[in-house]
C-alpha cells in the first residue's frame, strides 16, 4: 500500500486515542483495538500487519476488534509516528526505543528453546544450569535464563 500522509495523520490520531504503545516479551508491540470493524481493517491495512484482526467480546456484549504489530516493524512505526503523538505517547515510545536498544538476546528464542529441558517440573538451561532465583531473567510472563538472555547497561 502507498502511504500518504492523510493516512499517516488519520493513523497517529487512532492510536493517540485507542492505541498502545508496550514492551512485552522482549518485543516492542503496537496494540489498537475498536469496536468499528472498518476502522480497525484501516488501521490494519495502513500499517501492513500480516497477523489477523482478532475478535473479543466485552462485558456488555459488543463485539471489539484488535490488531497488534511487533517486532522491528513496530519499531519503524514508532519513529515514523512519533513526531505526531503527543507528549505522554512520545514519552512511552522514547521508553520502548531505549529499552529495544538495550535488549540485547545473546542467543534467540528459538536457539534458546534447544537448550530447556524440564527435570523435575523445573526449567534447567543445559548451558547455565537450573533456571531459578540466581539464574532468572523475568521478561514479560516469561521466565527466561539469565545466561542466554542479558540487558545490555
Amino acid at each position: 500500500m502507498k502511504l500518504i500522509l492523510r493516512d499517516l495523520h488519520w493513523l497517529s490520531g487512532l492510536l493517540e486515542g485507542e492505541g498502545s504503545f508496550i514492551f512485552s516479551g522482549g518485543s516492542p508491540r503496537i496494540c489498537v483495538a475498536s469496536v468499528d470493524l472498518d476502522v480497525i481493517k484501516r488501521a490494519h491495512t495502513i500499517l501492513s500487519c500480516t497477523g489477523n484482526i482478532h475478535e473479543d467480546v466485552t462485558v456488555s456484549g459488543k463485539v471489539i476488534y484488535k490488531i497488534n504489530l511487533q517486532g522491528e516493524r513496530a519499531i519503524g512505526w514508532m519513529f515514523t509516528l512519533y513526531m505526531l503523538m503527543g507528549r505522554r505517547r512520545q514519552e512511552k515510545i522514547s521508553e520502548i526505543i531505549t529499552e529495544w536498544k538495550n535488549h540485547t538476546v545473546l542467543n534467540s528464542g528459538k536457539n534458546h528453546k534447544k537448550f530447556i529441558t524440564m527435570i523435575d517440573g523445573k526449567k534447567v538451561c543445559s548451558l547455565h544450569g537450573p533456571v531459578d532465583t540466581n539464574n532468572v531473567l523475568y521478561v514479560g510472563k516469561y521466565t527466561r535464563c539469565k545466561g542466554c538472555y542479558s540487558r545490555a547497561s
